[in-house]
């Protein structure tokens, strides 16, 4: 196979593979009244699955990122896969809410310890150092792809069962494991594992120190932007309740707010990612301008809803 094509195969499977994995923990964005129907449990409950996730992740993604420059990406990221089709086999065998606890704390080592770092050292290893915008703008495109139509042939598979939500989101999740094993063997194929010479000529100064830590958080930006991610990423978590909204609300079906949902979640990434770098180089000529319009806009698009409140028509 020529290397170029290689390479950007490597790349779009790369970022499938982030789109299915991650369907499955945040799997209430779409089939939300669905996973309470199915597991018998409140708002509350659901709510908590998706906090605990995160918040073992908060903890994991340091040792994971340590973890990930002394291991193979490619085995990292496949034995994720892998392992977080085994555990999601178990969860769908069962949709015990009990089990939900052990299986979401699961998710948080498959898909949020070593995988996401993996994920990142691959697509840095794939392209050179001036190709590294382009290869990250092609591998957020393949993601939202991915996410997009895994969640897309899982949500018509679900539709298929009509009343039978518990088969429906049985072989609902059936599509997201062959999502998830279809990119591990694909990605056992496609990509390269990095030459003895390679691993040794990563200089000393690229590599890991526990030193670097204490300056990292010494850097009063670093905790600015965090901060920053934190809203950000607090607004869009709060997006999953969009969902129950548009069918306890408004009156749309469970499906058709599930569609909508994967447009807003993933289509809409392949528009958004690359026009918001767009915006933000050429336009604002400034990230924080960008932030600043861009967080304004969000505020005012969340007051509109509220404003039309719900007696408006649902397309609006």
């Amino acid at each position: 196979m020529n290397s170029t094509v290689r390479k950007y195969l490597s790349l779009i499977v790369l970022g499938f593979s982030a789109g299915a994995i991650y369907c499955l923990p945040y799997i209430k964005y779409v089939f939300y009244d669905a996973m309470l129907d199915v597991m018998h449990i409140t708002n509350a409950q659901s709510g908590f699955l998706l906090s605990m996730y995160a918040f073992i992740c908060m903890f994991l993604y340091i040792p994971g990122g340590i973890l990930a420059d002394k291991v193979s990406s490619k085995k990292a990221i496949i034995l994720s896969l892998l392992g977080t089709s085994l555990v999601t086999l178990i969860f769908m065998f069962t949709f015990s809410y009990p089990v939900a606890l052990a299986v979401w704390f699961l998710f948080a080592f498959g898909s949020g310890f070593v995988f996401w770092s993996a994920i990142l050292k691959a697509v840095r290893m794939i392209g050179t150092e001036k190709e590294q915008g382009f290869m990250y703008g092609v591998y957020y495109a393949a993601n939202g792809t991915g996410g997009a139509i895994t969640n897309a042939i899982a949500l018509k598979v679900f539709d298929g069962f009509g009343d039978n939500t518990r088969s429906g989101m049985f072989w609902a999740l059936a599509v997201m494991i062959a999502a998830m094993l279809l990119s591990a063997a694909l990605l056992q194929v496609l990509l390269r594992e990095p030459s003895r010479e390679e691993l040794v000529a990563v200089p000393e100064s690229d590599q890991f120190h526990f030193s670097d830590l204490g300056t990292v958080l010494k850097n009063p930006a670093i905790w600015l932007i965090s901060v920053v991610f934190f809203c950000v990423y607090g607004v869009y978590s709060c997006n999953s309740f969009f969902t129950p909204y548009l069918t306890d609300v408004i009156g749309f079906d469970s499906t058709t707010s599930g569609y909508l949902q994967i447009v807003r979640s993933y289509v809409v990434m392949l528009v958004a990612a690359p026009l918001g770098g767009f915006i933000a180089d050429k336009l604002c000529k400034s990230t924080l301008k960008w932030f600043m319009i861009g967080g304004l806009v969000l505020g005012l698009s969340i007051l509109a809803v509220i404003l039309v409140g719900p007696d408006a028509n649902g397309w609006l």
